[in-house]
């Protein structure tokens, strides 16, 4: 039986952002679309990415400045790469909608790092699924996994699909992989499943992986059995969705186990649940089972979150440990800023000789007001409040392709509170760094500003919580 798009279950079509950069693996993304199960009705969003990196580079900044010759580079690579991005949304558009002729599909162009931009525009739209080839296209004509599909698997809020074009092995019905293991968020990989519209002949096989060491007494045979038990409900409901189902128990390591079955068995793609929001502090670890499966699959791999709202507030268990620890046994006490009126070569030099991505801008009474980063000397997306949209921008200033020459001949005479992004988050030193992580996660803040009655007393980034996680 085949899921029908009206009535029961059905109360508001799905939302797909779809990230499309005219790469053989965005391509194979579109492809893989049609063994996916989608509904007859949904809403697509194609999003191509102009990169945000350009010539003049923090290196190249400092080393050169903003002399005429690296002014012309800078021009040309960024008005190319608008119009790149935005002939790559048109194109992937039209495939989309050859595709899906009864899809709402639309497409537009953002520029910024790319993984940031498909997750902030996903979070903005209130996608459901975000679609991403494996690897794609870069400043240097190359991205592995282990930047933007990665990084989008780790931190996005919504269900993520990883496409990888899979040989043909004949005519037949595509065959998925379905890891469980009890937990509400595998639970939401068999829903996910079977929430779609599946073509007769469509297999599925749950696979759950036991631990190769028992503990308590348990016998190998005793994992087994509670297994299979939590594999019959699994069986039942994606039967009952019209699939061919059967399933294996296997023993081992999770990642290495899931891949290995699906290599074998020939699957076209392996669902698997993740941990929403309240894994903060764990998303930024990226060696999570389904991170792991993502990495190495030689299939496509689709992420399953549950929804915000259905994710419940952590336990007490789960807020324990290295998540209380206050942020100023965390933090960088000997923080590195800059005055509100320091040139950007200034800047640009001190983010090279320190190696940091960021420094806080202050007043003459101490107080931050501002955050300068790498990320701020690159294009990227602007808000532009009076419209509620959002544009491209270079050194803090909205521009079209037309004006980056002139934006760049004035770049000589910016300073940092030019270019910097107000400081509309600082933490205090007592806060605790579980908090933090989530809202660095939820904004999407690689480095928060600490003070202490206004002052700056620190800072705290990704790579200090990192640091808390995994102590060398």
């Amino acid at each position: 039986m085949m899921k029908d798009d009206e009535g029961e279950g059905t109360s508001e079509r799905m939302k797909i952002v779809i990230g499309y950069d005219g790469s053989e693996h965005a391509g194979a993304a579109l492809d893989d679309l049609r063994q996916a199960g989608l509904p007859r009705d949904a809403e697509a969003l194609i999003v191509s990415v102009a990169d945000s990196a350009t010539p003049l580079s923090v290196h190249g900044i400092v080393e050169n400045g903003l002399d005429p010759e690296r002014i012309a580079s800078a021009v040309t690579y960024a008005s190319n790469a608008i119009a790149q991005a935005k002939e790559f949304a048109r194109l992937g558009g039209e495939r989309v909608r050859s595709s899906f002729p009864e899809w709402e599909v639309s497409a537009e162009y953002l520029v910024g790092d790319p993984a940031d931009a498909l997750m902030e525009r996903a979070t903005n739209w209130g996608a459901d699924l975000i679609v991403v080839g494996s690897q794609g296209r870069s400043a240097i004509g190359r991205l592995i996994l282990g930047s933007v599909s990665r990084k989008i698997v780790t931190e996005a809020r919504c269900s993520v699909r990883v496409a990888r074009a899979t040989a043909k092995k004949d005519d037949r019905p595509a065959r998925i992989v379905i890891g469980i293991d009890g937990s509400s968020f595998a639970n939401a990989a068999v829903d996910a499943v079977t929430a779609r519209r599946w073509p007769a002949g469509v297999e599925a096989r749950i696979v759950t992986v036991t631990k190769p060491f028992h503990m308590y007494g348990e016998t190998p045979e005793m994992q087994r059995s509670r297994a299979r038990v939590i594999q019959d409900a699994a069986m039942a409901a994606i039967s009952e969705a019209g699939l061919d189902v059967s399933s294996k128990v296997i023993e081992g390591d999770p990642k290495r186990a899931l891949i290995e079955e699906a290599d074998a068995w020939g699957a076209n793609c392996i669902f698997i649940g993740s941990r929403g929001l309240n894994g903060a502090l764990q998303r930024f670890f990226l060696g999570s089972v389904s991170t792991g499966v993502v990495t190495n699959a030689s299939c496509s791999v689709e992420v399953v979150r549950l929804a915000e709202r259905s994710v419940g507030r952590p336990t007490e268990e789960e807020e324990e440990g290295v998540g209380k620890t206050e942020v100023v046994d965390v933090m960088t006490k000997d923080v590195i800023a800059v005055r509100a009126d320091t040139p950007l070569q200034e800047v640009a030099r001190l983010l090279k000789e320190r190696r940091i991505g960021g420094v806080p801008v202050i007043d003459g009474g101490g107080e931050v007001i501002g955050i300068v980063s790498d990320c701020d000397l690159f294009l990227k997306q602007k808000r532009v409040r009076r419209l509620g949209t959002h544009a491209p921008a270079t050194f803090g200033q909205l521009i079209e392709p037309e004006d980056i020459a002139e934006i760049y001949e004035r770049a000589r005479r910016l300073t940092a509170a030019d270019v910097m992004t107000e400081a509309a988050v600082t933490v205090e030193p007592q806060d605790q760094v579980g908090q933090v992580a989530e809202r660095m996660m939820r904004d999407n803040l690689r480095r928060v500003p600490v003070t202490h009655d206004g002052k700056l007393v620190g800072i705290i980034s990704r790579s200090d919580i990192i640091h808390l996680l995994a102590p060398s």
